[in-house]
């Protein structure tokens, strides 16, 4: 009798165990397709940007924190992508290159006022000018850093440029702080911790990919 609950209990978890990895495969996929309709809308212009979109848009690599630089697949770069938006030291980096042109989407990761704070700037290699970007959060403050998101807070770095001999970004409220950078950036109202990790995000991250941006 013992030895038949023990085999029924052993099949209970079993079976528990495949239905909580199939609930995480889910919403790995549901995050990984996610991330896919974010990175497309940094390319397509449309209404309805689909994710099923990014293969035909985009091709992708790795820089791992040493330089060194592969080839890699869109799964692999979004897993990559998202696994980091919830780690605070990532090993790599995905690059996303916008197929036949010289432009690249650069996810970048920080640290705001509460959690994690991350971007996906749109750089041109060739000039090194930045002409999109899109900033999100885990769980800043409503209508205080949570603005971050919004476009009248990232537009003002639309068509800066990144200088990877120096940090490129100082914060309006700590300009007379900053060493090198003069191209300042107007914070969020009542979240300057929050825009200085903006700050120092761009200024750190962007600098990971110097190997790939200056080969």
């Amino acid at each position: 009798m013992k030895k038949g609950l023990f085999i029924v209990g052993i099949i209970a978890v079993i079976i528990c165990c495949k239905s909580n990895l199939k609930i995480a495969e889910k919403e790995k996929e549901q995050e990984r397709r996610m991330a896919a309709k974010y990175i497309v809308t940094m390319v397509d212009a449309s209404k309805k940007p689909s994710a099923t979109k990014i293969n035909t848009l985009i091709t992708a690599k790795v820089i791992d924190i040493s330089g060194k630089i592969r080839s890699i697949t869109i799964q692999e770069a979004l897993d990559s992508y998202v696994a980091n938006t919830k780690n605070e030291n990532p090993s790599q980096y995905a690059i996303f290159e916008i197929k036949n042109t010289s432009k690249v989407i650069l996810p970048v990761y920080g640290k705001g006022l509460w959690d994690r704070i991350w971007g996906l700037v749109l750089l041109d290699k060739t000039s090194m000018k930045v002409e999109k970007i899109a900033f999100d959060h885990k769980s800043e403050t409503k209508d205080l850093g949570a603005n971050i998101v919004k476009p009248s807070f990232a537009n003002q770095f639309i068509g800066t440029t990144v200088d990877l001999t120096k940090q490129s970004y100082t914060l309006l409220q700590d300009r007379y702080l900053n060493n090198t950078a003069t191209q300042i950036v107007d914070g969020v109202s009542g979240a300057t911790r929050t825009s200085r990790g903006v700050v120092a995000m761009l200024n750190e991250d962007l600098h990971k990919y110097k190997k790939y941006l200056c080969p």
